[in-house]
């Protein structure tokens, strides 16, 4: 099996990288028998743009600055090693209550007739503890911000209104990248998905980042057109 140290949490750029964790237990354990992962790596959509911005942009002099929580543990101990590492400044990267957040993947190659096949156990861990109210005034200190996959930061993303509307009144530009939104889809399917009070956040969003049905689902269209009308 495969380990993604997933942390999917909010993050700000000046320019910027984005970094994610693995913590595997309970039913992941037992699914595992304990066993190493065979290959681990830095995931989740915050991190990925993060990282591609500063590569692209390296002679550009930008500062980066990622803002997030983790837990009290090795995975967290761990994501903020490999940050080190980076150019990218972490004083905003916290530990809260909670385990790290995590993806496990286990990939199973003979499935299907050797067309393979992928299962994913998520452990949201301090993702469900992270919330506006630690996101200080340096995230906003910023050209850009930039609040990514926060459908699977629930307090986050109940909030992301007033912290669009934060980065608004700090002339910052603000960018929204969504992701599936599994708990509003599971709460209500009926619904469109909101981000924070839609109503209200959608004229403080400068650039919004989805796929078709994220946009859909979002919008609460039928057609991709009307969606990105």
């Amino acid at each position: 099996h495969h380990r993604k140290l997933h942390q999917q949490l909010h993050h700000r750029i000046l320019s910027g990288r984005r970094v994610g964790r693995r913590q595997a237990g309970g039913r992941a354990d037992r699914l595992t028998g304990g066993r190493a992962p065979d290959a681990e790596n830095l995931g989740g959509p915050p991190i990925v743009a993060l990282i591609h911005v500063t590569q692209m942009l390296d002679e550009a002099n930008l500062r980066v600055s990622f803002h997030a929580g983790h837990g009290d543990d090795a995975t967290g101990r761990r994501a903020r090693e490999i940050i080190a590492q980076t150019s990218v400044e972490a004083a905003g990267y916290r530990t809260v209550d909670g385990v790290s957040p995590s993806t496990v993947v286990l990939s199973d190659p003979t499935h299907h007739g050797g067309r393979g096949e992928r299962t994913f156990i998520n452990t949201l861990g301090a993702a469900a503890t992270y919330a506006p109210a630690m996101v200080d005034d340096d995230f906003f200190d910023a050209d850009v911000c930039v609040f990514g996959a926060t459908a699977i930061v629930p307090r986050l993303h109940d909030g992301l209104t007033d912290l669009l509307r934060r980065g608004r009144e700090r002339g910052g530009v603000n960018v929204v990248g969504t992701v599936y939104d599994f708990r509003n889809e599971q709460r209500h399917p009926e619904r469109p998905w909101p981000l924070g009070d839609s109503a209200q956040s959608f004229p403080l969003i400068d650039l919004l980042v989805c796929d078709r049905e994220e946009a859909l689902r979002i919008s609460g269209c039928t057609e991709t057109p009307l969606a990105v009308a």
